[in-house]
């Protein structure tokens, strides 16, 4: 069994194909960790939640949009932050493919997700932790949103520091447009964290890894893929 992670793939299913077929993921022997943020951004959200559905070996790890696709599936309620952070194109995804009759299936897949991912003394998380404190004492919205982990990170490339894992993997943080790394659409480390949000929900690339080898495979840019289309 092969194992890879993938980064934030926001509704792109065109990139996720081409990445599985790319990298010759094969859906009924290899793992898959995805690191968060399936959906909100492309109008494929449903699509890409039915693609992922199918890896038989799949860990899923909740990112920040996911939660908030959550709550609007829970509560009814479309609030601005999400509508207007790509949340308007997965409602019309959800729309498109049945609407209210999915909506149960959507949370079976949701309810499949955790927080984080501890394998092999590696950690795979969405947004990042605080590194002194176990992971599983921590806040949900540290987990999902903060940035910190990979700020922190461009610095102990430097000076160090005692952090329980070998590796971790994040996504969330876009890494072709933070300063010092525009237009780099590599996956990126520094220290031992590992980056594998390489700007998919805008006019990035969708990263999948082979997590042992490190060896990567990417999609197009996936606004190429969806040119009549902003994402975001």
């Amino acid at each position: 069994m092969r194992k890879f992670a993938i980064g934030d793939i926001h509704g792109g299913l065109k990139a996720l194909d081409q990445c599985l077929e790319r990298s010759k993921f094969n859906i009924n022997e290899d793992k898959l960790i995805s690191i968060g943020d399936v959906v909100d951004g492309w109008s494929e959200s449903i699509e890409s939640i039915r693609r992922l559905s199918e890896v038989k070996n799949l860990v899923y790890v909740l990112g920040n949009h996911d939660l908030m696709f959550i709550d609007y599936l829970v509560t009814g309620e479309d609030k601005p932050i999400w509508t207007m952070q790509g949340g308007r194109a997965t409602l019309e995804s959800l729309k498109r493919n049945g609407g209210d009759h999915i909506k149960e299936e959507i949370l079976r897949f949701f309810e499949r997700g955790n927080y984080y991912h501890e394998e092999d003394n590696k950690l795979f998380v969405h947004g990042g932790y605080y590194h002194k404190e176990p992971i599983e004492d921590q806040e949900i919205e540290t987990i999902t949103w903060d940035r910190t982990l990979w700020q922190n990170a461009q610095m102990w490339e430097y000076t160090g520091a005692k952090i329980k894992y070998d590796e971790v993997f994040i996504g969330h943080t876009s890494t072709p447009y933070t300063h010092g790394n525009k237009g780099n659409f590599e996956p990126q480390k520094k220290y031992k964290i590992w980056n594998l949000d390489q700007g998919a929900g805008w006019e990035g690339v969708l990263t999948i890894m082979d997590i042992d080898t490190k060896e990567y495979w990417q999609s197009d840019k996936v606004s190429d893929l969806y040119q009549n289309e902003k994402g975001g």
